[in-house]
């Protein structure tokens, strides 16, 4: 009976090492999967957080886009505003240009018919000196026609204003 109880204690302190492995290698692997887990857990923090900052640069990203947009949209209103500008400064020169030439005209036209009516003045002059209006003196007492031509605007100083 004492070597059977031998044995048999032989045999459970077998199988207490043999437990004992087993729950060392078990604790070992509970061990190693906390630490994965840990680590997984620490993974999945860092992507929650990668995922916050890759959301907020989205949104900057849009809001950016945004303004940009607007910026155009402006930019793009501005060059409409000095398109129109310009082209209504253009049809303003074209019409300054229209009435300097008119007035360039008139002045011919004004300076024709100062030279004419000059003209006729003497014409009439002589005309009265040899009908025999020497009652005042004859040439003496008319005075050049062209001289009045002086008085006119824009005559210069010892000059006159329209061509003799």
């Amino acid at each position: 009976v004492a070597d059977e109880v031998r044995k048999l204690a032989e045999k459970t302190m077998v199988a207490t090492k043999e437990v004992e492995s087993r729950i060392r290698a078990i604790q070992e692997a509970a061990g190693r999967n906390i630490r994965g887990m840990d680590q997984a857990v620490a993974a999945v923090t860092e992507a929650n957080t990668l995922a916050g900052r890759s959301g907020q640069a989205i949104l900057a990203i849009v809001g950016n886009a945004d303004a940009t947009s607007g910026a155009v949209q402006s930019i793009a209103a501005s060059a409409e505003e000095q398109s129109a500008a310009s082209e209504q400064i253009s049809r303003a020169i074209t019409e300054i240009s229209g009435v300097a030439e008119d007035n360039v005209a008139g002045v011919e036209a004004t300076s024709r018919a100062a030279h004419a009516l000059a003209a006729m003045a003497e014409e009439l002059g002589r005309l009265i000196v040899t009908l025999g209006g020497d009652a005042c003196g004859g040439q003496a007492a008319l005075p050049d026609a062209r001289s009045g031509v002086k008085a006119l605007p824009g005559a210069r100083s010892g000059k006159k204003a329209l061509p003799s």
